[in-house]
This record gives C-alpha cells, structure tokens and sequence, in this order.
C-alpha cells in the first residue's frame, strides 16, 4: 500500500476488489498507511456461488420427505442452494442420522428397563429423543413428584397470584370444541386400576358430601314401607320438583323405580321424636340434586309447600 492526500484519493477515486465494487470512502489513516484494497469487512465476501436465473431453472426442492419447491432468497447468492427449507431440517432427519449411528440402542433401552426415579418407580416408556440425548431419571413430568413446598414458597406464590384475571375467564367453549371432544371420550373404558383410585379419592372424608357419616344412621321404625306408599299416593305418584310420573322414573338397566321419599331437614328420627313428618317423594336426578346441594332445595321445597299446599298438611300423618 502507497501512502496518498486526500487530494491524490479523489482523483483515483479507487474501488473495493470484492465482487460489489464499492467507492472506498476516505479515512486520514490512509495518508501513513495507503489505500486498503478492501473496505472493512467486504474481504470475505465472495463472488455469487448461483444467480437467480439459475435458481429457476434447477427448481430445486426440500431434501426433507415434504419435498416442497424452494423459495429465491438473496443470501442464495453468497452462500448456496440449501438442502432443505428453513425449519425442515429437524428432529425426524437427526433421528435418521442418529439411528445410522446406533442402531441398538433402543435394545440396549429395552435391555435395562430404567425406572423412575420418583416414589412411583415406574418404568421410563421408549422416546425417539433418546437416541441423540441420554436416558432420564424420571418419568416426563415425575420430577417433583413427592415433593413438598414450604410455607414460605406457598405464601409467595399465593400473593403473586392475587389480583390477576384468569386468561380464559368468561371464554364460553364452541358448540363445535363441544361436540369434538364429547366424541373423542365415546367408548374409551377405564382401566380397574383408574377406576379404584378414584373411587378411593372420594372415600369417606375425602368426599366433598361427607356429612359425618350420617348415611349410616338408622331410621325411624315408623319410617316403612306404609309410610312411604301414603306420600307417594299423597303426591299422585309424581316427583314434587319435576312432576314426572313414577312410571317414568326408569333406571339405567331399563327397570321402573318407585319414587324415593326424602326427608327435606335430613331428620332421619322425624315421626319418632316428636316431630310432625317432612317427607316429599323425588324422581332418581331430583333425588340426587337434592343430596349434592341440600340447603338450597331446601328452601325451594319449603316455599313451593308454602305456596301449593295448606299449612299443616302433614298434621294427619303423626
């Protein structure tokens, strides 16, 4: 490189040797050290590797199994045709590779049977990933299983927490979404492992209806078959909330089932300590809307007696 003025640069007007051939603009350096035959930063670029009438002739596509045509893109220039569309070389092709590799590690997987690492010790089913990853020590979402936050944690967490709006609050689900997914759980069974652990979640106190353990109380000796004839003949044979007829109140295996007469206070002593009886007879479904929500029916029943029917109604019935 040869030292030059200013004056000397505007003259020769010189240009960058990449394949660009840009004006070098004019730094005081180059009055010590001479004109450069780059610009900074242009050495690396190269001459065009395909131009784009090229590209469209070849009509390259994806070496990926989707085999899609190519789309023209400026860097195609500098640094090639690619092998495959961006994002399409991706887990399936390094598993192909992979698999190349080690062709029996999938038996070795089987061969050794890990477990998981969690209380449930379960075993570690197979996964793609773990041809080019290591075997886990857990189950996919077991890592924390068992494991317990302290109070300080659930404090934190609880006041992070306030304040905030749900994302899906006051979203209503699509008829559509409905239909799809009512359809997808059609004919699926449960399994009788499935089946006691829920049924063992909502044993006894566990249930959200646990009242006590009254359901094992006895009743009234009154309380017979005679009592229950006389309400139901009372009613006409029909359910008090609904008015279906007692003819209709079929069971899931097709059979007829008389009305189920129910204590409206769940007094099951009523008729022998003194109090007057509190019965109405219910179909199946009122029956058990009534045991889920009892305060609420209560109140209903109690004022469709009072608007329907003449006070002590029941006082023939002692």
């Amino acid at each position: 490189m040869v030292k030059i003025t200013k004056e000397e640069f505007e003259i020769l007007q010189p240009k960058c040797s990449c394949p660009d051939h840009e004006e070098i603009p004019w730094k005081e350096r180059y009055k010590y050290y001479g004109v450069p035959e780059y610009i900074h930063n242009h050495r690396k670029k190269k001459e065009s590797i395909v131009t784009k009438e090229e590209f469209e002739k070849l009509k390259p596509r994806c070496n990926c199994p989707c085999g899609l045509l190519l789309v023209w893109k400026e860097w195609y220039k500098k640094y090639g045709i690619p092998k495959y569309k961006q994002g399409h070389n991706s887990q399936q092709i390094r598993i192909e590779k992979a698999l190349e590799k080690h062709k029996n590690i999938k038996e070795e997987f089987e061969k050794l049977q890990p477990r998981c690492g969690c209380p449930c010790n379960g075993l570690i089913p197979w996964n793609d990933q773990y041809i080019y990853k290591h075997f886990p020590f857990f189950i996919y979402g077991h890592n924390r299983k068992g494991t317990k936050q302290t109070e300080e944690t659930k404090y934190k967490i609880s006041i992070s927490s306030k304040g905030r709006i749900a994302w899906n609050k006051g979203m209503k689900m699509s008829e559509e979404f409905c239909i799809k997914n009512s359809n997808a759980q059609k004919g699926k069974k449960l399994s009788e492992e499935t089946k006691r652990k829920q049924s063992e979640t909502l044993k006894g106190e566990k249930s959200y209806l646990w009242k006590g353990g009254i359901s094992f109380e006895p009743y009234c000796k009154e309380f017979n078959n005679q009592t229950k004839k006389i309400n139901r003949n009372n009613h006409n044979h029909r359910c008090f909330l609904c008015d279906k007829n007692e003819n209709d109140n079929i069971t899931k295996n097709g059979k007829v089932r008389k009305l189920s007469v129910h204590h409206i206070d769940g007094d099951k002593e009523q008729g022998c300590n003194g109090k007057k009886w509190f019965l109405v007879p219910l179909c199946m479904k009122c029956h058990a809307k009534t045991i889920r929500s009892p305060e609420k029916y209560v109140k209903l029943i109690q004022l469709l007696l009072n608007l329907y029917y003449i006070k002590d109604v029941w006082s023939w019935f002692i």
